[in-house]
């Protein structure tokens, strides 16, 4: 987006005559949460946990964790719970807005987490339920799987997030065509393995 389009978008919604803007959203897919974060022209700094977005967060387990990343770079995923919260820092979100987005992640094999990202990088909110539904992880061959609605001639790339507790993170994406001359949308699947391997087929 236009970074004068966006600053005119967040001043016109500033809560207070400072123009400082902290903005949340969710999306719940098959009972999870995802959070789009936006921080603009912030007077102070701030340390967000997950149930700042919703007091119905599902709190981290073993097999279960929730993770944060920078959207305007899909980069530097970290854990992200209430002894790990998210730091909002007011020199940094003061010219340019800062935008994060959080996905909750499941354990596959070796320390490895998989999440679902969805249209990074393409829609502010990229994990809709107009788009995305039946998000589950088998955890028999370690495949974390999300059902994609794909209209006539369309084509959406999904992305996804494989992170290792020793630190390092990759995201990955797939890609679902409807390349069908019928009218209306196709159900395609995409999915993402602990082994690295990913993609998306028709249903």
């Amino acid at each position: 987006m236009d970074k004068s389009l966006t600053q005119a978008a967040f001043e016109s919604r500033a809560p207070t005559g400072r123009g400082e803007v902290l903005y949340s959203t969710i999306s719940d897919i098959s009972g999870h949460i995802f959070g789009t974060i936006v921080a603009h022209q912030l007077a102070g700094s701030y340390n967000l946990v997950p149930t700042d977005l919703t007091p119905d967060y599902p709190s981290s387990s073993r097999l279960f964790k929730t993770f944060i990343y920078n959207a305007a770079r899909m980069q530097d995923a970290t854990e992200w719970s209430i002894n790990s919260p998210l730091s909002l820092i007011k020199t940094q979100c003061r010219d340019n807005p800062c935008f994060y987005r959080s996905t909750p992640a499941f354990l596959a094999t070796g320390g490895v987490y998989l999440g679902l990202l969805g249209e990074a990088g393409e829609k502010f909110s990229p994990v809709s339920p107009q788009r995305f539904s039946a998000l589950r992880f088998n955890q028999s061959d370690k495949r974390l799987t999300v059902n994609v609605n794909v209209n006539k001639r369309e084509a959406v790339t999904v992305w996804f997030l494989i992170f290792n507790v020793s630190g390092s993170s990759r995201f990955v994406s797939a890609t679902c065509n409807n390349n069908q001359s019928g009218p209306g949308a196709i159900t395609a699947t995409a999915y993402v393995t602990s082994t690295g391997s990913y993609g998306c087929s028709a249903a």
